[in-house]
Formats: C-alpha cells, structure tokens, sequence
C-alpha cells in the first residue's frame, strides 16, 4: 500500500495520516510505503514512478472528479495502473433538475471542485511547453 501526501504545515503529512488509518484497519505497518513530499498529483506521480518503477502495476484511489486529470499525469510518467474512483458526487434529491442550477452551498463547493480540476489540467498543458 503506497500513501502519499505533503503537509500543510509542519504538521503531519497527509501520507502519514493515511498510514495510521490503514494500520488501524489491521494493514501491516512493513507493507505500506509513504511518500510525505508531493504536493500535487503530477508530484506524486513522479515520486510513485522513482519508488516502484514502471513495472509495477498500481491502483490510483482518488475522488471521481480528480481521476481524469490523475489518469492523465500517471500516464504520462509511463505506469501501469487500474483506476479506482471514489467520492462521486450524484444527485441528491428529487428535485426538478432545471433548478440544479441556483445558488446553493452544495453548487458553491461543486464549482469549486471543477473549477479546481479545469484549472489544474490547463496549468498541466502550460506547463508542458
């Protein structure tokens, strides 16, 4: 099992929270593999690729909305991986969609969340020139 996250501060890294939440699950401590540096997924991929190669065939779990763009990133540092998406995000009530497009808190953090996917995959293309 590979955990990967930075901090956000001196705190503890996000791959070190993920670690001691396997291992409370019942996941041996000598099998899971942290990565505590990468800050964004294109960090992660690269830092994946240099721990394990491009042999080794890996699981991405991430949220629905983010796959697209990890896909797209793992791919490009060669690896082999199957991709597990978690957190989708679905239509909740029995509302009428045509008033799915009012302002609401839930729409708010949903703009957020594409917003943030959008403008990572264009700063991803920037990047590449």
């Amino acid at each position: 099992m590979i955990c990967s996250g930075s901090s956000i501060s001196d705190a503890v890294s996000q791959a070190q929270v993920a670690k001691s939440a396997a291992m409370l699950l019942g996941v041996d401590s000598t099998r899971i593999i942290t990565l505590d540096t990468p800050a964004t997924t294109k960090e992660e991929a690269a830092a994946l690729r240099e721990k394990v190669g491009t042999n080794a065939l890996v699981v991405i779990v991430t949220d629905a909305i983010h796959m697209p763009r990890a896909v797209k990133l793992f791919s490009e540092q060669g690896l082999r991986f199957v991709a597990a998406p978690t957190n989708f995000k679905v239509l909740q009530t029995a509302h009428d969609l045509s008033v799915k497009w009012w302002p609401s808190g839930e729409n708010i953090y949903l703009m957020d969340l594409l917003l943030h996917e959008y403008l990572g995959n264009l700063k991803n293309v920037f990047s590449s020139f």
